[in-house]
Order: structure tokens, then C-alpha cells, then sequence
């Protein structure tokens, strides 16, 4: 039989925005004794993200097409229990446990919610480069988008998107820092890590810092033009000043404001229109419903705010009828959705869960036993057009 493997608070993830270096700093940390690495970008996380949107986590009845009921705390346990296996390979056969394993993947910036849930105590080392350097590397990649805006833009989501799940586990590194002063930095990296920096240690990252095979290499380059500079501003200026890069010129404080509040809208609507479509049906199928209807029940299951917050209509009306109380989401939907995952959000395991569908709304019975305790909930959902609840009545039938 196969020795038990528990990885968590000992798999350090690596992140960053493409073309900013991760891959020299992944061989600079590995200089340590007590780190091991994985030597190659895996992407796990990554997969990982995209089979969850496999499961749901509301009706246990649902006949939601494409989706199969999986209770969050057991599809977590099964993606934990994969990655330690996955990642536990590459501590060799010793198996030592005093060793930390970094996993290089920049695209896991995108994911580091998931990451706290598989590996709650992980260090997050997050690798920040000058965007103007950043876009115009990736623009010279054959594999690279089109423009220094796209690029810019690229930057902007990774990097704030990382700078939003910022925690006492989560730290920064300048590119620039490393360097300009290579053992400087890596110690106050290795220090978040709880790790010391000998004068040997100090001595090998000089030497791996001098090695030019550790960085990327880059096509032919040439002089950034002034309105490629403008343009990269345009976009990364609000977030470069809060990150410590001094814009050339006079960088738009309003574009880039406007430009992120874009990407994270779509973001946040692609939760429910990435399956529903991206049109405005007058009427919603069946399906459509039902997969909102299990998205927002799987939200109030595992107590999240936000993803309860970003299915509501900013108009909804939320109704606690044993409590008696009425609720509208405006002018606070976090407010609101708190209070119905106050009410509403079970203990125990799902016995029960079927939904008696209609356009526009959708009756839900929802039974959970808890230590022989049975529990009842009734949901009567209504879903707009757009694909966001407009009303919930709750009751918890005793």
C-alpha cells in the first residue's frame, strides 16, 4: 500500500505575468538546500480550473446537462490528494520533509483561489517586471499577441489578478530588484520562506545571476518607439505607479481604471455566460436556468460571498420568509448575499436536492443530514434574461 502523501503548506507556487522571469527566478531559488523544484511548467492548477467547471456543488437532483453534483470540500480533497501525488514525484525517493517543492506555472496567476482551497498554507512568491519590458518581449514571441496594448493589457489582468489574493503567504519581487542586487533579494525571499542565507548559498546566486542561459532569450531587439511607450501607459499606468514603476509620460489615470473594470466584468459574467451564451435571449432555456440555478446554490453551499454577489441582479430582492424579513441587493449585493448564506447555507451531507423548473423561475427542495439532524430548505429562484437571479424567496421548513 501506497504511504499517505500531505503536501500542504510545503508546495511554494511561483507566478507571474509571462516574459517577466520566472524561469530565472525558479533556478535562483533552487540554489537553496532545503528547495526542490518542478522542472518544467505544469499547468496543473490550470486543468484542474477547468475540470471543476465539471461539478457542481448545489443540487444533488440536478439534470443540468454536463455537470454532475460533487459536494466542494470532496472535490477539493480528490484535487489535493492528485497534485501530492503529482508533485511528491519530483521530492525523489527519499521523500525528505523538511525540503519545500516550488511549482513554476505564470499562468497560475489566474488561479490562485483555487490554490488556496487545494493548499490553504502555501506560500504564493509573485515575480513583478516593468511592463514596458514585459510587453515588448511578448510582442517579439511568435507565439505573442499582436500589439503593445494586448500586451499591456495582458499584464495588467495577471498582475492584478494576483495582487487581489494578496495574504500574510502571498509575497512580491521586483525583476528589477533581483537584478540589481541578486543576494539582497533572494534573502528577503528566502526569509518569507522561513529559509536562511548562508555565505555559500550567497556565493551560488551570484553565480546562477551570471549565467546568461537562465535568461530567456530574446529575438533581435530594438529602441521601444515613444508611441509604443505611450500606448503600454495608456493601459498599465494606473498599476505600475502602484507597483513601483514611474510612467515615462502622462499615462491616463482613467483608461486603464475603465479598461480593468472591462476585463473584470467579463470575467465575472463568464461564470454563467461562458455556458449560457454571450447574446440576450428574450426567454432562457431550461438548461440555461438550471445551470444558473445550481451555480448560486453551489455558492450559498460553500459560503462564497462573491460568487453569490455576481449572479444576483443589481435589483434583485432577497425574501427570508421564516425569518420575515425582505432584502434588496441594491444598493449592497454583498450585503444581501451575505445575509441569505447566513440564513440558508447548510451543514451536513445533501440527501435531497430537486428542482421543479419553470421560465423564469425555479423551486428548489434542498434536505441535508447533519449528525441524524434532517434539515429542510424551499428556494423559489427567479432568473432574468440576462442570466442574473432577479428574486429568491427562502423558507426552512422545520
Amino acid at each position: 500500500m501506497t504511504a499517505e502523501i500531505d503536501l500542504r503548506g510545503r508546495v511554494v507556487f511561483l507566478v507571474g505575468a509571462r516574459r517577466s522571469g520566472t524561469n530565472w527566478l525558479h533556478n535562483l531559488m533552487a540554489v537553496h538546500p532545503r528547495i526542490a523544484r518542478v522542472p518544467s511548467e505544469t499547468h496543473l492548477i490550470y486543468t484542474l480550473a477547468e475540470l471543476q467547471g465539471r461539478f457542481q456543488h448545489g443540487l444533488l437532483g440536478s439534470a443540468n446537462t454536463g455537470t454532475t453534483y460533487l459536494p466542494r470540500k470532496d472535490l477539493i480533497d480528490s484535487f489535493r490528494q492528485l497534485c501530492d501525488k503529482a508533485f511528491a514525484i519530483q521530492l525523489g525517493a527519499a521523500q525528505r520533509t523538511d525540503l519545500l517543492l516550488v511549482e513554476r506555472t505564470p499562468l497560475h496567476t489566474q488561479h490562485l483561489d483555487l490554490i488556496a482551497e487545494i493548499y490553504p498554507d502555501s506560500p504564493v512568491v509573485h515575480l513583478i517586471r516593468d511592463p514596458r519590458e514585459v510587453a515588448t518581449s511578448l510582442v517579439r514571441q511568435p507565439w505573442g499577441p499582436d500589439s503593445v496594448e494586448e500586451a499591456a493589457q495582458e499584464w495588467v489582468d495577471t498582475v492584478g489578478r494576483a495582487r487581489a489574493h494578496r495574504s500574510p503567504r502571498y509575497v512580491e519581487v521586483r525583476y528589477e530588484d533581483l537584478v540589481a542586487d541578486v543576494v539582497t533579494a533572494m534573502s528577503g525571499v528566502f526569509g518569507f520562506l522561513g529559509l536562511d542565507t548562508s555565505d555559500a548559498i550567497a556565493a551560488q546566486l551570484r553565480a546562477v545571476a551570471d549565467q546568461p542561459i537562465n535568461r530567456s532569450p530574446e529575438p533581435s531587439r530594438r529602441p521601444l518607439a515613444a508611441d509604443e511607450q505611450a500606448d503600454i501607459e495608456a493601459v498599465a499606468g494606473v498599476l505600475m505607479k502602484e507597483v513601483g514603476y514611474q510612467p515615462a509620460g502622462r499615462a491616463s489615470d482613467e483608461i486603464p481604471a475603465r479598461r480593468r473594470h472591462r476585463a473584470v466584468g467579463s470575467r465575472r459574467r463568464g461564470t454563467v455566460r461562458e455556458e449560457v451564451g454571450e447574446g440576450k435571449p428574450t426567454e432562457l432555456l431550461l438548461d440555461h436556468v438550471q445551470f444558473i440555478v445550481d451555480r448560486f446554490l453551489g455558492g450559498i453551499a460553500v459560503r462564497d460571498v462573491r460568487a453569490v454577489k455576481d449572479l444576483m441582479s443589481p435589483t434583485a430582492t432577497v425574501q427570508l420568509r421564516d425569518e420575515g424579513t425582505v432584502l434588496s441587493a441594491a444598493p449592497d449585493r454583498s450585503q444581501a448575499a451575505q445575509a441569505l448564506i447566513d440564513a440558508a447555507a447548510p451543514e451536513g451531507t445533501q440527501i435531497r436536492g430537486d428542482s421543479f423548473g419553470g421560465r423564469p423561475t425555479f423551486t428548489v427542495v434542498w434536505s441535508h443530514d447533519d449528525d441524524g439532524h434532517i434539515s429542510h430548505r424551499l428556494f423559489v429562484i427567479a432568473v432574468a434574461s440576462d442570466g442574473l437571479v432577479s428574486s429568491v424567496d427562502y423558507y426552512r421548513m422545520r
